[in-house]
């Protein structure tokens, strides 16, 4: 469920119920449990015009797990269907159409669990090797320095300088065999070296045009389409590196692989 795609709190719970495992049979008990209060309240609420009250409208966050932004939204939502005059209600619809903005970045979307200063970035950044590096080291048969050398065809040196620079940062651990720190590393479409970070990549990308495999994928397609439905085209896309990140996540890995997706407006 996209909280984004609602501004009414009481649809999207109603929403997100109808999506669980039996249409979410038990939930306004559940969640009456979890308020302290009568089941009958819930329903009086999420079916009528009764609404929570501040605290537990929170609480309602809490029980569903919603991360930061998340509960951010849905109480500004909640502001927003409380809201008793045209200027207040106004107000709070402009605070819930700022938060959907966010949740149209990219970096919103992704799980960044490892932050690096902005030298150490310059250079994480500053060549793909670095990147490749880290992943390999994620692979259960990449124990070693060596392992890395022959799976990306670069001197040992250069894995020695990259190696010695990730473990500096956190990014991996050298405790006998290699492994990753964290999770990964993310810089949003704002920062300064997003650019480097594309072109290292789409670099690669023109090396291996003419090494394509059948298992691989390429893909280009210069189209004329309206700006509606640009904006439709672009949701998807953002939804989609969403659930590639998500499925990603839950990978057991046993290969890297890099994903370039350009949709520009000329």
């Amino acid at each position: 469920m996209k909280i984004y795609e609602y501004s009414d709190y009481k649809e999207y719970i109603n929403a997100y119920i109808r999506e669980l495992p039996k249409n979410g049979r038990g939930q306004f008990l559940q969640i009456s449990k979890s308020l302290r209060v009568h089941s009958t309240l819930i329903s009086q609420i999420l079916k009528g015009e009764k609404h929570f009250t501040q605290e537990q409208a929170f609480a309602i966050t809490v029980y569903f797990s919603m991360s930061e932004l998340e509960t951010e939204y849905f109480l500004e939502m909640y502001q927003y269907n409380k809201a008793g005059s045209y200027d207040l209600s106004k107000y709070y619809e402009k605070r819930i159409d700022n938060l959907r903005k966010k949740f149209e970045e990219v970096s919103s979307r992704v799980k960044v669990k490892k932050k690096l200063n902005e030298t150490d970035l310059a250079l994480y950044y500053s060549d793909w090797s670095y990147m490749a590096c880290w992943l390999l080291c994620g692979l259960d048969d990449v124990k070693n320095r060596s392992d890395i050398v022959t799976r990306l065809k670069i001197s040992m040196k250069r894995v020695n300088d990259i190696c010695d620079f990730l473990i500096k940062v956190g990014l991996i651990i050298e405790e006998g065999e290699l492994s990753m720190g964290n999770a990964r590393t993310h810089i949003g479409r704002e920062h300064p070296l997003v650019s480097k970070h594309h072109i290292n990549w789409r670099l690669k990308s023109i090396e291996y045009s003419d090494k394509v495999k059948a298992t691989d994928l390429s893909f280009t397609a210069p189209l004329s389409i309206s700006r509606k439905n640009y904006s439709k085209v672009k949701e998807i896309l953002l939804n989609s590196i969403e659930k590639v990140s998500d499925t990603v996540d839950e990978s057991d890995p046993d290969t890297i692989a890099f994903l370039n997706i350009d949709f520009i407006e000329i």
